[in-house]
């Protein structure tokens, strides 16, 4: 169970700081410690954290530069940075640039500046798809084949072979405001009046709403808790259940639901492109896959059980509302 050590500002480093996650860790973080967020541009960064005295920029790319060198001691490392999954990438380089290789750098000077925590943000695709299966622990085997899957098993087998302070979360599917995942993209079809509906809907994932996600980052910067955590709702989501939650939440009629195969879902990668959702293309395999995790060992460790349901989640999105 966790015990908070923080007594003090917490001196932490964090890569990815202007994504979703990061950007709500930050939030999150910045009264209280020291933040010193690693990264290529400030644009994507609040204006309110950029002069915030606890806030430092550390001009830096991971995919292209070469060694990571950064003279100031830290407390804690928070490697978030990520080529994400659901967005299309033809070839593996593509994720091994950043995901794979920007953590060996990161990793490295962790180990040169006896940084004595380090927090790696991996995902639940690590195991593959576990369609008609229990839920899975974390000592499952990684049957992850996707190119994003893949590039976070490497990333991780980096850091636990490195590190022995290191704390990897395996994080379920996140939504919440700002969000670009499945569920916020569901939303923005269903309002089109149709949506994809793979495996005739008879499929479960594991979600976790942005807020509850932090709750967890918090927990392990602010005390002595290392190992690998699947982090998600208790609650698993029939893929069928959510679609009934966004119509029910719009208060609409969803004209059209679009069968899909494994073959069909790779054209319907395209065709939501071509309807402006998104400029990038889409990889619908990475969106609509089956992975449900049991996070009872996280709950357990960190004295946290995430409190936001699927349905309180989704009017959070459609509120436009912070927990």
């Amino acid at each position: 169970m966790a015990t908070n050590t923080a007594s003090k500002p917490i001196k932490i480093l964090i890569t990815g700081g202007s994504g979703l996650i990061g950007s709500a860790l930050i939030d999150r973080l910045i009264d209280n410690h020291l933040l010193y967020i690693v990264g290529r541009t400030k644009e994507n960064i609040a204006k309110t954290v950029l002069t915030h005295p606890n806030f430092k920029f550390i001009d830096f790319d991971l995919s292209k530069d070469m060694e990571f060198n950064f003279n100031e001691s830290v407390d804690c490392v928070v490697h978030l940075a990520a080529v994400t999954s659901g967005i299309s990438h033809k070839q593996f380089s593509s994720y091994d640039k950043l995901n794979v290789m920007g953590t060996k750098k990161i990793v490295s000077w962790t180990q040169k500046n006896s940084i004595r925590k380090f927090i790696f943000a991996s995902s639940i695709s690590v195991y593959g798809d576990t369609l008609n299966q229990e839920a899975i622990t974390e000592t499952n085997v990684l049957k992850g084949n996707t190119n994003y899957s893949l590039s976070k098993i490497d990333a991780e087998r980096i850091v636990l072979d490195s590190l022995t302070n290191a704390t990897v979360f395996r994080i379920a599917s996140v939504y919440g405001i700002n969000s670009k995942g499945l569920v916020q993209k569901l939303i923005q079809m269903a309002k089109k009046n149709f949506v994809p509906y793979p495996f005739s809907g008879n499929f479960r994932k594991s979600f976790i709403f942005l807020d509850d996600l932090v709750e967890f980052f918090v927990r392990v910067i602010e005390n002595n808790v290392k190992g690998v955590f699947n982090i998600s709702h208790p609650e698993e989501v029939l893929y069928g259940d959510l679609l009934e939650i966004i119509q029910s939440q719009l208060k609409l009629r969803i004209l059209l639901k679009i069968p899909l195969n494994q073959t069909l879902i790779n054209i319907f990668s395209t065709f939501i492109r071509f309807i402006s959702l998104n400029q990038k293309s889409l990889d619908a395999g990475a969106l609509f896959s089956p992975v449900v995790v049991n996070s009872s060992k996280a709950y357990k460790h960190f004295d946290y059980t995430p409190k936001i349901s699927i349905e309180e989640g989704i009017q959070k999105l459609l509120d436009g509302k912070k927990e």
